[in-house]
């Protein structure tokens, strides 16, 4: 697994996001986003798309 290296001001960040519901569900779905590979994200793209 590959683990990111934050420094201080990383890590103020990620504290600050977990201070409050709104920003917590904010760094989740970036973090999900990041996270998820590119084939991944076409294909919910294409699914959305194709679904009507």
């Amino acid at each position: 697994m590959i683990r990111p290296k934050l420094g201080e001001a990383g890590w103020k960040t990620v504290r600050s996001a977990l201070d409050s519901w709104p920003r917590t569900a904010r760094l989740s779905v970036i973090m999900l986003v990041v996270s998820t590979p590119p084939f991944g994200l076409v294909w919910l793209i294409a699914e959305r798309f194709t679904a009507n």
